[in-house]
């Protein structure tokens, strides 16, 4: 059976929603006790991300996951390896939108809306990374 390494902080604000992106949900589920329940969306190229709200307090407690990738036990994907794939599917878009010929206006718009997705996902990472950083601090 395939295992997911998923990196949780409390969700602190609506900030770390708006930017991500997030446009696929995936599935949802609630654990064995029915007192955590998970939201899973899909990002780009198998990366995912979590909300998880856990019921087993007093009042609710909801997180976010890092950006991660699906069966990563074996290999744990940081943001800053997250940052870096999407910073060469980049470079791979531009290089490709480069040698296209101008007359693929279409083909030519999909890439640099491609481009811009992959650009707005690394802000979003980097944003929630600040944030999470900043809640670090001030404890």
């Amino acid at each position: 059976m395939s295992k997911t390494k998923v990196s949780l902080k409390s969700l602190q604000s609506a900030k770390q929603l708006e930017r991500i992106g997030v446009s696929n949900y995936v599935e949802h589920v609630w654990n064995d006790d029915r007192m955590i329940f998970t939201v899973t969306f899909n990002l780009v190229y198998g990366f995912m991300q979590d909300i998880v709200i856990n019921f087993s307090e007093s009042r609710p407690d909801v997180y976010i996951s890092d950006a991660c990738i699906l069966n990563n036990a074996e290999h744990e994907i940081t943001d800053s390896l997250a940052i870096e794939k999407f910073e060469k599917l980049i470079s791979n878009r531009k290089a490709k939108l480069n040698n296209m010929p101008l007359f693929f206006e279409n083909d030519r718009d999909a890439l640099e809306m491609e481009i811009e997705s992959y650009r707005k996902t690394i802000r979003a990472i980097e944003d929630i990374r600040t944030i999470n950083e900043k809640k670090a601090v001030d404890f």
